[in-house]
């Protein structure tokens, strides 16, 4: 079994490395600074920029997580008031106070008792207008307003999930504008990290392979052997007063080496991994708040995390 090092993948795995690159550069160790001169004004500067880029991106994506969240939210209510009123309406004509007729008002078929598609958002946003345009033309006609919900609900509705629907659209081009930023900034990252790598490589040359190694990885490096993986294991759950509710979905990534993998029924987890020393794994989940675990990677000696739990983003 050889151990060899490896390059970051990812934006999480690189800004790894460039922070303990970076702190190590500014707390040095007895030996002082080894990276050259060059080398040390890149990293102050990829640092910087990849930071600023990072927080802004994490910021824009919050932001959009809850927009796209209260928009979905927001749709469902809408989706509800439209079909009480149609409910309402067949409800009306059924008992005899109005004629089938009416229906033809909200661009329904006259023999139809069923509650128009609402599968999609403009689904939802037509038979919104179909009832405001509707329920004045049903009144000339001699009719009465519909009693729940009242139209004024549904037109606050549609306006409130078109604004909310604006907000969206903003947040997701502001997180499109981050993510470029960043994807601009990875090559100078990549660069940066494998030229600190080389250049600890080169200091540390001439130590033994395991002393150099546990040396190397406060500068950030990587290694990993090629062995058989060890197997992460454990259960994702989140609480719910006290009960005890298994996450599906929930995605597990050993950061420093970008393996990872999803929980499965009853908030299983199961992630192979060749990496060794201390690494971090970051378990995360729409709607919840991002979990950092430390483990020793000990070869051929697998891992149980036992039951994780899961905090709720709040609101």
């Amino acid at each position: 079994m050889s151990i060899s090092r490896r390059m970051p993948n990812s934006q999480e795995s690189v800004w790894l490395a460039l922070s303990k690159a970076k702190y190590t550069r500014d707390h040095p160790p007895v030996y002082g600074n080894i990276l050259s001169a060059k080398t040390t004004a890149r990293l102050d500067i990829i640092y910087e920029s990849f930071r600023e880029g990072r927080n802004t991106l994490k910021a824009c994506l919050v932001i959009s997580t809850q927009a796209t969240r209260d928009k979905e939210e927001m749709m469902m209510k809408l989706l509800l008031l439209n079909s009480h009123y149609i409910q309402n309406l067949n409800f009306m004509i059924a008992d005899k106070v109005f004629p089938e007729s009416y229906r033809s008002c909200f661009g329904i078929s006259n023999k139809s008792e069923a509650v128009p598609n609402q599968r999609t958002e403009r689904r939802i946003e037509m038979l919104s207008k179909n009832i405001i345009d509707g329920e004045p033309l049903m009144i000339v006609l001699g009719g009465k307003p519909i009693p729940y919900p009242l139209l004024k609900d549904i037109q606050d509705g549609l306006a409130l999930l078109q604004k909310k629907n604006i907000f969206q659209e903003n947040a997701l081009v502001d997180t499109d504008a981050a993510k470029n930023v960043m994807k601009k900034l990875l090559p100078e990252a990549y660069g940066v990290t494998r030229k600190i790598w080389d250049e600890v490589d080169t200091y540390f040359d001439l130590k033994q392979k395991s002393s150099a190694r546990v040396d190397s990885r406060v500068w950030g490096m990587v290694y990993v052997n090629s062995g058989n993986p060890i197997i992460v294991q454990g259960i994702i759950a989140t609480l719910n007063g006290e009960e005890i509710i298994p996450l599906t979905g929930a995605r597990a990534m050993i950061v420093e080496t970008d393996e990872w993998a999803f929980s499965l029924l009853q908030g299983n987890l199961k992630l192979k991994t060749n990496a060794t020393g201390m690494v971090n794994i970051c378990i995360s989940m729409i709607g919840f708040e991002d979990l950092i675990i430390q483990r020793e990677m000990e070869t051929k000696k697998n891992i149980d995390l036992g039951l994780v739990l899961m905090e709720r983003l709040k609101e």
